[in-house]
């Protein structure tokens, strides 16, 4: 039977030729049209097959251009990866971070090779601290400030750095320009690394624990009330309950506590547990009075004058006879004025205390005068007259008379060795009796 190789030449089968088929022992045949037919029948649905598998692969595979994205897990080979663009597994990288040293904080539990620091914030290699370390101060030593009277910029050839601290073994001075007195136990400590002898580069701590004294800060006990009493403890210190016991009062033979009087009882002049203040003082002297009898003449420059007593009050002045005389009767009456600058009284005023019977005086004066005495200048002291304001009778009259003077400028004491002086002068006419009783002198109180 022929075949298709052997047909002619630019010959080919049309839908209408036979193809024999041999299934076993039986030999059928059938049109070219009705195989193709259902080879191609099979072979479409084999392709829509084909075609549905090659679909879901395209959809489920992992695109190299990173279109998509997995949606399980990626099982690989149990190797490391050795290259640097190799897959790695979930335990490679586990296993790597469980290593690494967290910025949060971790352990290391092996070496850690590292450079020499270069910036603050460097890690430091043990070589590195170890060196730093023996080289400079870190403990606390031992320092005697008088050897040098300056601060430790050195020490034992080693450089001193911020925190470096030395305990005073021996009391002395320290610093420049101010020193500063150092005792025994206090510390020095460097503010600054490489500290310099100044004071701005050191701080000292007063942390030593001897007895305080008169020259040395330290510690000191409480006083009892005992000691606080007898006041001869000399290591011990006062509080303010030692001052509350009642044992601690000022009296006249001891010295203590003691409050300001009230000015009722400074009036009363009675407390013995009261002490006087200046507003006391101010608040209750008033002005003073003084009364100048005849005991204090000093001169009488002319007439018999007879001291007399009065029949009536009892009062004694001194009475010139009848004569035309012209005499002068002078007081010193300098005992209770005070210097400007000190605490006492000045003189404002006073007042001539007299009486002119039987015929009236042809002139009748008063004059204040201050006499300054001075060692080695002149043969007499010098003389001031102060102005006054008043005047003196000189009309009789049956009754005493008692005209006050004032100072134009109230009057001190103000010369270094001097007094104050009053005179009355009177020109009495044949007849005329005069009685002077004395000077009344009218002070305020100045600077209390």
């Amino acid at each position: 039977m022929a075949t298709i190789a052997s047909l002619p030449a630019a010959t080919s089968p049309v839908d209408t030729d036979l193809v024999i088929i041999q299934q076993g022992a039986s030999t059928r045949s059938i049109t070219r049209g009705q195989l193709v037919a259902g080879v191609q029948a099979n072979l479409n649905a084999e392709i829509a097959t084909t075609n549905v598998e090659i679909t879901d692969l395209q959809n489920s595979r992992l695109r190299i251009d990173g279109a998509n994205s997995m949606t399980g897990a990626l099982t690989l080979a149990a190797l490391d990866p050795i290259s640097d663009n190799h897959a790695a597994r979930k335990v490679y990288v586990d296993t790597g971070l469980n290593q690494r040293l967290r910025t949060t904080g971790g352990s290391v539990t092996g070496a850690l090779t590292i450079l020499a620091p270069t910036a603050d914030l460097h890690a430091a290699t043990r070589l590195y601290t170890d060196t730093q370390r023996n080289s400079c101060i870190r403990e606390l030593e031992n320092y005697d400030p008088t050897v040098t009277g300056a601060y430790p910029v050195l020490y034992n050839s080693l450089a001193i750095l911020s925190g470096a601290a030395f305990y005073i073994t021996v009391a002395g001075t320290i610093g420049p320009v101010t020193a500063i007195t150092l005792a025994i136990g206090d510390i020095l400590i460097a503010r600054v690394d490489a500290p310099t002898n100044v004071h701005a580069d050191w701080a000292i701590l007063q942390a030593n624990t001897i007895n305080a004294s008169e020259t040395a800060a330290g510690v000191s006990e409480i006083a009892t009330n005992a000691e606080a009493v007898a006041k001869t403890a000399t290591d011990r210190v006062l509080v303010a309950s030692n001052l509350t016991t009642g044992n601690f009062q000022a009296s006249a033979t001891f010295e203590g506590l003691t409050e300001h009087s009230t000015d009722a009882e400074f009036v009363t002049g009675t407390a013995i547990n009261r002490s006087v203040t200046p507003a006391n003082i101010q608040a209750n002297i008033t002005d003073y009075q003084e009364f100048i009898g005849i005991q204090n003449i000093i001169l009488r420059t002319a007439g018999t004058w007879t001291a007399t007593v009065s029949a009536v009050a009892g009062d004694v002045f001194s009475r010139k006879t009848a004569l035309a005389e012209a005499p002068v009767v002078v007081f010193e009456v300098d005992r209770a004025i005070r210097t400007a600058a000190s605490r006492g009284f000045r003189l404002d005023s006073y007042s001539v205390v007299y009486k002119i019977a039987t015929f009236a005086l042809v002139s009748h004066t008063t004059a204040f005068y201050i006499i300054s005495y001075a060692d080695n200048t002149a043969a007499t002291p010098t003389q001031s007259t102060p102005a006054i304001t008043g005047t003196l009778q000189t009309v009789t009259n049956v009754n005493i008379r008692v005209t006050n003077i004032s100072l134009d400028v109230p009057s001190f004491l103000n010369t270094t060795g001097g007094k104050h002086v009053i005179s009355v002068t009177l020109d009495a006419a044949a007849t005329t009796v005069y009685d002077i009783y004395g000077i009344i002198l009218f002070y305020t109180k100045s600077g209390i």
